[in-house]
C-alpha cells in the first residue's frame, strides 16, 4: 500500500481514508515505543529493595531495642509487595505494548488488502468499460 497518497477506498461498502489511517498506524506505534521505554525503565529499578537491603533484617532488627519485630516484618512484607506489584505492572506495560504494535500491523495490512482490492478493481471496470466503448463505437 502506498501510504502517500490522500484517497478515499471504498470496497464493498467500506469506506476508508488511507492517510487518515496511515496516522492511525504511525500513533499506535509510538504508542508501542512509549509504553516499552517506560516498562523498561521500571523494570531497571530495583523497587522494593529499601525493605530488603539488609541480608537478615529481621534477626538484627527484631531484637534489637525499641524496635518491634512486627513491624519490621510489615515492612518486608510491603517492599516485596511493592515489588511484586511494580513487576506485574511492568509486565502489564510490555503485554499493552505488543497489542498497540500487533494493531498497528493489522491496521496496515488491512487497509493495504483494502486499497489493493479497490485499485484491482477499478482497474478491471476501466478496462470492461474500454472495451465496451469500444464494441460500441
Amino acid at each position: 500500500m502506498d501510504e502517500s497518497w490522500s484517497v478515499t477506498t471504498r470496497t464493498a461498502d467500506v469506506a476508508i481514508d488511507v492517510a487518515q489511517v496511515s496516522e492511525v498506524v504511525a500513533f499506535y506505534r509510538r504508542t508501542a515505543l512509549v509504553v516499552t521505554a517506560a516498562a523498561d525503565d521500571l523494570a531497571s529499578h530495583d523497587f522494593g529493595r529499601w525493605g530488603s537491603d539488609d541480608p537478615a533484617p529481621d534477626t538484627e532488627l527484631a531484637g534489637a531495642e525499641g524496635v518491634d519485630p512486627v513491624e519490621v516484618r510489615i515492612d518486608e512484607y510491603a517492599a516485596q509487595r511493592y515489588s511484586s506489584l511494580c513487576s506485574g505492572l511492568v509486565s502489564r506495560l510490555h503485554a499493552h505494548a505488543a497489542a498497540a504494535d500487533d494493531l498497528a500491523t493489522a491496521l496496515h495490512v488491512t487497509a493495504g488488502h483494502l486499497a489493493d482490492a479497490d485499485l484491482e478493481a477499478a482497474t478491471l471496470l476501466t478496462a470492461e468499460i474500454s472495451r465496451w466503448q469500444a464494441d460500441r463505437w
